[in-house]
């Protein structure tokens, strides 16, 4: 087995995915991680570490990438066996946990705790007659229409109050974890316009909905996003997206992620709804895995401490749509 050395991020070029570059490396480090890029000599990977009193934890950031390009299947496995034999040796982490929904992976390695998953992913090599054409309908009109109310959309990073005002009201009436202001903040400051952006949609003062969205090289992110209650036209995020898919075409932009999309049954959930708000954009499903490793025996008594804790708080992880099994 050949040496896996590891080395600070990123002296890689700038074709590299946003994950492997300096920029949102500096983001990690303002919420405490470290990212290091691993590599065989051919292949790299980065992933984000933290030390705890008790516990490492590692987070594979993206799959490992050769010459700006995904390894295929067999060559995935055989790198991340070779990368987790490397972990287990140095005592880089105690277990390695997925990436965001922004990315799945080919394979799933030995003693891993794993569920399939889907991405929803925007083509953005076509052409915008094509892209348009490939709106459900519905979208399409409500589109026309809000084009022909004169609603604009402003990409301005300086708008962030806007944004994250309706960006917290929406996830708290969802149910569903936001960010820290301050996280926002230090994410925009540390990736700055070349690869995260703000944009609105709007009628004079008036703002009806806000995305931040992140990106580099050829591919994007549709990372977080608000909307006004009862807005009085329907199509005003419709539009925001279509304007954001045209601003990343312009920047060279060829794929456009815009989440997870989860296989299994998610019907009357909040997931349901937001798969198919997404996936009327004409998006595509890719297929993979996400897996939770154990590299040493700390893991173990991390999850059951874990499982106890949500216990006695009467939380419950919510796995609708997934299935986690080991392997």
């Amino acid at each position: 087995m050949r040496r896996i050395d590891f080395k600070e991020v990123p002296n890689l070029e700038s074709n590299y995915p946003l994950f492997f570059q300096e920029s949102y490396s500096a983001y990690e480090k303002t919420k405490g991680w470290t990212v290091k890029i691993f590599t065989d000599g051919s292949a790299y990977i980065p992933i984000k570490i933290k030390q705890g009193k008790f516990i490492k934890q590692a987070q594979c950031l993206y799959p490992p990438v050769c010459n700006g390009n995904r390894l295929a299947e067999q060559e995935e496995k055989i790198f991340f066996e070779k990368i987790i034999a490397f972990c287990k040796q140095k005592n880089v982490c105690h277990f390695i946990i997925p990436p965001l929904h922004y990315t799945v992976f080919n394979t799933v390695p030995v003693e891993s705790y794993y569920t399939e998953l889907g991405i929803i992913v925007i083509d953005l090599q076509k052409n915008e007659q094509e892209l348009f054409k490939a709106f459900s309908t519905n979208y399409r009109n409500e589109i026309r229409k809000a084009e022909a109310e004169n609603l604009e959309i402003n990409f301005d990073n300086s708008l962030f109050a806007s944004f994250y005002s309706l960006y917290k009201s929406t996830h708290q009436k969802q149910g569903i974890y936001f960010d820290s202001e301050q996280e926002l903040r230090n994410l925009i400051e540390c990736l700055g316009e070349n690869n995260c952006r703000i944009a609105v949609v709007r009628k004079g003062e008036e703002i009806y909905g806000a995305s931040l969205f992140l990106f580099n090289a050829n591919e994007a992110y549709y990372f977080q996003s608000g909307a006004m209650d009862n807005c009085p036209y329907a199509g005003a995020n419709k539009l925001l997206q279509l304007e954001i898919i045209k601003y990343l075409k312009k920047r060279g932009v060829e794929r456009y992620v815009m989440g997870g999309y989860r296989l299994g049954d998610v019907s009357g959930t909040k997931y349901d709804g937001i798969q198919k708000f997404k996936m009327r954009f004409g998006a595509e499903i890719e297929k993979g895995f996400h897996f939770y490793t154990k590299i040493t025996w700390r893991y173990s008594l991390y999850k059951n401490l874990l499982q106890l804790y949500l216990k006695l708080r009467g939380i419950k992880q919510n796995t609708t749509g997934l299935n986690f099994r080991y392997k």
